[in-house]
């Protein structure tokens, strides 16, 4: 609910928005708010970040911003 409410208050939609995360907790919040969820490789999950179920993974977050804002972030309908 918080991530719904920060959208609705942002007046953005969650077609428009993407999550980064790190955990299976942070998928489910992406999945509930209808969000696209990607995972890094290096955080603080206990199990493999490929099998967390994230739209995509991030190896290197030093070129985040500069992918999203080129698009070069899928833009597939979340699961």
């Amino acid at each position: 609910m918080p991530l719904r409410d920060c959208l609705q208050a942002l007046t953005v939609s969650g077609v428009d928005s993407l999550m980064i995360g790190d955990t299976a907790v942070d998928v489910a919040t992406a999945r509930a708010a209808k969000i696209r969820i990607g995972i890094v490789t290096h955080g603080y999950a206990r199990q493999p970040a490929k099998t967390l179920g994230a739209d995509f993974l991030i190896e290197d977050l030093s070129t985040l911003f500069a992918d999203v804002t080129a698009g070069d972030w899928p833009r597939a309908a979340v699961r």
